[in-house]
């Protein structure tokens, strides 16, 4: 038969990647276009260092050491080479940091024109709309976002990017050890970190973290339906199906009109369900007194999908799952309804009928509009073998050979 958990197995929500850039983040700045011959750079740079050697209380000269760094930076035609240069910058300026508690508008000048070098750049080509692109500058892209990173190490906007970029690259786990360390800057207060890193967990598999840091979210911000959106999904995806109806309980209260919570909130009942009987079927202890409860729990179930097919628009897609649903929730109960003799038997045997019967327009209607779709004719088929309709199941033997 065909089965509905097959087809609507982890039925998650529709969730919003929410790794883009802005395309007025920043200005693009030009690469710096220095006369200088390097070896004349680095020349300079050697004497001052024997100057700072002789002087190393000198402010001024390791300020001149920073901007004479800076230009050999830009020197380079490649952002990997500058790594180097960027490094000597960033100690030249904790040095000074050290030495000095006055402020140094010139060194911090050169800081600011470094990093915006690097992360303008990094973010021009980032902004690429073709994928063949982004991948082919990849490497740059990092590059220019690792100098930014050693410029200035605790640019929490650099490190949504560099994770931007590894995300877009497909490479989740460098993603999420830039999202770490930024994490780690902001003392775990950035919720946007936070939440990127939740679904960043949720994206690569990794379940419990991804559970973890969504309740961690939920309990902080208890009012934004969308942080228990993903804690649904990473409910559904760990199989964790009775927490994933309590919250979406909630969630179908609190959006009444997101219809994709009711019916999430239907196909997550229905995997408990079918839990449950599995439980019966395979052996385990059954009081047949408890039938009731079972006709009970696929009454709460058709109610969620009936009032879902009369304010849903008529989407194939719902349509085939709610035909799923009521023929399979008939096999199911006909599978109980076989294990006990009494009249808790002719209850569930009178609530499979009704279940066949209440399956039977859909599938009608899923054939009316796919009648080449050999799987739904099948399904019809079945249907009308259930309910003894003879001549209609006929019918379609004669024309499909079943």
């Amino acid at each position: 038969m065909n089965n509905f958990l097959t087809r609507t197995a982890g039925f998650l929500l529709a969730f919003g990647i929410f790794f883009t850039v802005s395309c007025s983040t920043f200005n693009n700045t030009q690469e710096g276009t220095d006369t200088h011959s390097d070896q004349n750079l680095h020349e300079s740079l050697e004497d001052l260092n024997e100057q700072i050697q002789d002087s190393p209380q000198n402010v001024d000269l390791k300020i001149r050491k920073a901007r004479l760094l800076f230009e050999l930076a830009k020197n380079q035609s490649l952002p990997a080479p500058r790594l180097p240069y960027y490094q000597n910058l960033r100690n030249t300026a904790d040095d000074i940091g050290r030495q000095s508690d006055s402020e140094h508008s010139e060194l911090d000048n050169i800081i600011e024109q470094a990093w915006s070098l690097e992360q303008s750049n990094g973010v021009a080509l980032l902004q690429q709309d073709s994928t063949s692109n982004f991948e082919q500058y990849f490497e740059t892209i990092i590059d220019h976002f690792d100098n930014a990173i050693t410029i200035q190490p605790d640019s929490i906007v650099t490190y949504n990017l560099q994770a931007t970029t590894y995300y877009k690259h497909g490479n989740i786990s460098k993603a999420v050890e830039s999202l770490k360390v930024a994490d780690e800057i902001e003392n775990g207060s950035n919720r946007t970190i936070k939440e990127r890193l939740a679904y960043l967990y949720l994206e690569a598999g990794n379940l419990d973290e991804a559970i973890r840091h969504y309740d961690l979210l939920v309990t902080e911000y208890p009012d934004l339906g969308h942080l228990k959106h993903g804690l649904v999904n990473a409910y559904i995806l760990n199989d964790n199906h009775q927490q994933a109806v309590n919250l979406l309980s909630e969630l179908s209260e609190q959006y009444p009109a997101r219809y994709e919570y009711q019916e999430a909130l239907a196909t997550e009942k229905f995997h408990i369900f079918k839990n449950e009987i599995h439980q019966v079927t395979s052996g385990q202890s059954f009081d047949s007194n408890e039938a009731n409860k079972f006709i009970e729990e696929i009454d709460s179930i058709s109610a969620i999908f009936d009032s879902l097919s009369t304010q849903m628009p008529a989407y194939e897609e719902t349509t085939y799952r709610i035909a799923a649903f009521y023929k399979e929730a008939a096999f199911e109960l006909n599978r109980l309804a076989a294990l006990i003799d009494n009249e808790e038997s002719a209850a569930l045997t009178s609530r499979v009928n009704d279940l066949y019967e209440q399956a039977l327009p859909y599938w009608q209607e899923l054939t009316e509009t796919n009648p080449d779709n050999m799987g739904y004719m099948k399904n019809l088929f079945e249907i009308y073998v259930s309910l003894d309709m003879e001549e209609e199941a006929e019918a379609i033997q004669r024309s499909f050979n079943f």
